[in-house]
């Protein structure tokens, strides 16, 4: 098995990273004092008695290795199809070029990645943006300082 920067990792049954809650794997891995099973921290927060013993007074801590194991496990982006590791995988969307953009405007639910969703703002709400683009760009305030936002825009 290897990491998502191609290292070579220990093989381990997956299973012993899985969260016995949800199925999936641990994420924010904690670890219960009374049976030592590894749960999503999510999880185990919802529950009162451990789900492995049914033990009603458990105390759980991170379990720091089983963290650093599955954060470089490899991940795929679910716009782009990029992998890196897991640990890396919430930034990645945040700045992944095909992930969707989704419209703020009253009653529409348009989402798009950037350039289609740059057109749609264009075309579909130019009239509402010229209204309130110095709310969005509060230095700018001519006349035409919202025509020349949506000519930039369209650049996009």
């Amino acid at each position: 098995m290897e990491s998502a920067t191609g290292e070579r990792l220990i093989q381990l049954p997956e299973s012993m990273l899985h969260c016995s809650i949800c199925l999936d794997m641990a994420m924010d891995a904690v670890e219960t004092d009374c049976c030592h099973q590894i749960f999503c921290e999510t999880c185990l927060s919802q529950v009162d008695k451990c789900p492995s013993c049914r033990k009603s007074n458990f105390v759980s801590r991170a379990n720091v290795f089983a963290r650093r194991v599955i954060g470089v496990l490899p991940a795929r982006c679910p716009f782009c199809e990029n992998v890196v590791q897991k640990d890396n995988l919430e930034e990645h969307i945040r700045v992944c070029d095909r992930r969707p953009f989704y419209c703020g405007a009253p009653e529409c639910h348009f989402a798009a990645e950037k350039e289609a969703f740059l057109t749609h703002l264009i075309s579909t709400h130019q009239e509402v943006f010229l209204r309130t683009y110095k709310k969005i760009f509060p230095g700018l305030s001519g006349e035409t300082d919202g025509y020349l936002v949506i000519n930039v825009l369209s650049l996009f």
